[in-house]
């Protein structure tokens, strides 16, 4: 049986940006909670979640990245980043093979999936995807697993 070492963590949450600043939040007794900010609540009973406040993907990578990306995936790139970085690790050809990366999220990607409904994105699309008719851009990004 292999160890199992974990050299870097990472997080993007309601509490803060990164590991240091989530902890201090939490040891501190802040809340995560706070007013929807992400969509209008208008027609919602609910007004409150724990969003990741004051995230810009841009400080994780390039713009015409984060454009493609949904949000969950923007997060999980900059937390992916921070767990490197305290590893101290660099990935070379030799150790490739041997560092992995565990992702954990509630869900992701339904800001992409509302609006694919908003675009009229239909089942027959996703149909003619499948069958290579249509670009996969045009179909929204769904929730999937995703080993990095």
């Amino acid at each position: 049986m292999e160890k199992i070492v974990i050299t870097g963590m990472g997080t993007i949450n309601s509490l803060g940006l990164s590991v240091e600043e989530s902890w201090q939040a939490a040891v501190n007794g802040v809340s995560g909670v706070g007013p929807i900010t992400q969509f209008d609540t208008g027609e919602y009973l609910v007004k409150i979640a724990c969003e990741a406040r004051n995230f810009v993907p841009e400080n994780y990578m390039e713009q015409k990245e984060a454009r493609r990306r949904d949000r969950y995936e923007q997060m999980a790139v900059a937390a992916v980043k921070e767990a490197m970085m305290q590893s101290g690790l660099t990935v070379t050809e030799s150790n490739a093979g041997r560092i992995g990366v565990v992702i954990s999220a509630a869900i992701g990607g339904l800001k992409s999936l509302a609006d694919g409904f908003e675009a009229h994105v239909s089942v027959e699309m996703a149909v003619q995807v499948n069958e290579g008719q249509v670009g996969g851009d045009h179909v929204p990004i769904l929730p999937r697993s995703t080993s990095l």
